[in-house]
């Protein structure tokens, strides 16, 4: 009996291959990844152009889609230019759960995902 991919295996091989393929990676180092029947993550380091750092993870459900994600871009000494996520952690903001972390500050941010991560991430390098 031949085996196929599964969906959620898919998506994330996916994520992997939009990465390698962006003209701002230098390298990817996936830390964790669990590939379930009906949901999976993945936990990927970064390496881009001009020496700065790119964390992500994203959780993703059949039945929901992308549910969790962090998108956080550091500089060469590990600090944090902006973070994109998705934690429940600031109700006060319209955007919750949806929010960005500029420094000090908290702002608004639509839902993200990898693509939209990809098409802005070059404002910020």
């Amino acid at each position: 009996m031949k085996r196929y991919p599964s969906t959620i295996k898919l998506y994330l091989n996916w994520i992997k291959n939009l990465l390698i393929n962006d003209p701002l990676v230098e390298n990817i180092n996936v830390i964790r990844e669990r590939i379930g029947n009906i949901e999976g993550f993945i936990q990927i380091n970064i390496n881009l152009i001009h020496s700065k750092i790119l964390a992500i993870f994203e959780y993703y459900s059949l039945e929901k889609g992308l549910t969790t994600y962090r998108y956080q871009l550091m500089d060469e000494n590990n600090n944090l230019i902006i973070r994109w996520d998705s934690a429940p952690h600031h109700p006060e903001i319209p955007t919750s759960p949806y929010h960005l972390h500029k420094g000090d500050k908290i702002e608004n941010s639509d839902k993200m995902n990898i693509q939209k991560l990809l098409a802005v991430l070059s404002n910020f390098i």
